[in-house]
This record gives C-alpha cells, sequence and structure tokens, in this order.
C-alpha cells in the first residue's frame, strides 16, 4: 500500500484524469493553473523529501515516485478483461498524463520532478498493454500550441504506424482537416476547440 508521497503521485493522477475532460482550448490554462495551486504543496512536499536524501536514496526515492503511476495504471488496465474498454482507458490515461500530469511535475522547472517525470515516461512506455507511447510536454508547449493550431490526432496515429511526421497519409490528413474541415460552416466549431497536440502521444 502507497504512502506518503507514492499515495500523492495516485492521487494526482486521478485528479488529472478527471481534469482531461477540460482540455479544450477555452478551458485547458485556467483548469491546469487550478491543478497546480491545488497541487503545489503537495509538490514542495515531495521536492523537500527528495532533496533531503543522499544521493543514492534520492536516486531510489525518484524511481519509486516515478514508477508508482505506470504500476498502478497497469494493475487497473490487467482489470479488463474487454479489449475495447482496455484500449479507450489507455487513451484516457494518456491524455491524463501527457496534458496534466507530465506538465505538473514541469511546471516549477525543478530538475528533482523534471527526473520523476522522466522515469515516469520511461516506465510508462514499458507497459506491455500500452500500445501508444508518450513523451515529455511541458504546460507552456501545449497551451501555446492551441495558438498554432496543431493536431496530435493524425500525427498520435501515425507515430503508433511508426510512419514519419511527413508522410503521406499525415500530409493528406492535415489537408483535408486545414483545406476542407476547418472551412465547411458545421465543422468549424468541434476542430476549433479540439485537441490540440502534437508529438506528445
Amino acid at each position: 500500500m502507497q504512502t506518503g508521497p507514492e499515495k500523492q503521485m495516485i492521487s494526482m493522477f486521478e485528479e488529472a484524469i478527471e481534469l482531461s475532460s477540460q482540455f479544450k482550448k477555452a478551458t485547458y490554462e485556467p483548469t491546469f493553473r487550478g491543478f497546480f495551486e491545488r497541487r503545489r504543496p503537495e509538490l514542495a512536499r515531495m521536492l523537500k523529501e527528495i532533496r533531503e536524501k543522499d544521493e543514492g536514496r534520492r536516486k531510489q526515492l525518484i524511481q519509486v515516485l516515478g514508477t508508482e503511476v505506470p504500476e498502478y495504471a497497469s494493475e487497473q488496465l490487467h482489470k479488463l478483461s474487454d479489449k475495447r474498454k482496455r484500449e479507450n482507458r489507455i487513451l484516457d490515461y494518456n491524455l491524463a498524463l501527457v496534458t496534466f500530469f507530465i506538465p505538473l511535475l514541469l511546471y516549477s522547472r525543478d530538475p528533482e520532478l523534471e527526473a520523476v517525470a522522466d522515469e515516469m515516461i520511461s516506465s510508462w512506455n514499458r507497459i506491455d498493454t500500452v500500445t501508444m507511447k508518450v513523451g515529455k510536454s511541458t504546460f507552456e508547449e501545449i497551451n501555446g500550441g492551441f495558438r498554432k493550431r496543431l493536431c496530435y490526432v493524425t500525427t498520435a496515429v501515425c507515430r503508433s504506424l511508426q510512419k514519419p511526421d511527413e508522410c503521406y497519409e499525415l500530409k493528406l490528413l492535415r489537408e483535408y482537416r486545414d483545406g476542407y474541415l476547418v472551412s465547411s460552416e458545421g465543422e468549424r466549431r468541434p476542430f476549433g476547440n479540439t485537441i490540440i497536440l502534437r508529438r506528445r502521444l
């Protein structure tokens, strides 16, 4: 059973899952900033605990903290026998991790919390049931992506198929999105507030 900072990691991840429904242009920034403010005291305690350790124990604690959420998620995924439900849960977990949880760890720019995030990403990408890998993303990169109209959906699909960023399929889908869907009056609204992440999932 988790205690102290390990338990807080799970709690923060569960909140990130809940918040991921607010990953929209109009709501992401205030939702993320509120998340950070609520969790700031826990992050400060975690950071203090890491810094109080000698170098060997510091690395060990960083590893423990970095593997806590992937281990928890893996346990939850193995409880799901239905493949479709498991795949949907993986997408939910990936979205929460990349849009809220990892940026939360990186927001204060503390090297120790960044090391926890790096360990988490590495551990997450080794989970046998997770087919779509994650990468490091900051709040600033994600929030800036809304203004640049970057899209992660096509990129994520093609990356999972081992296609390069400028592959034929990505170019075709982007042209379709930017040339037809965005100019279509009926389709304008969904694409104005859709998920705007690139090269993160």
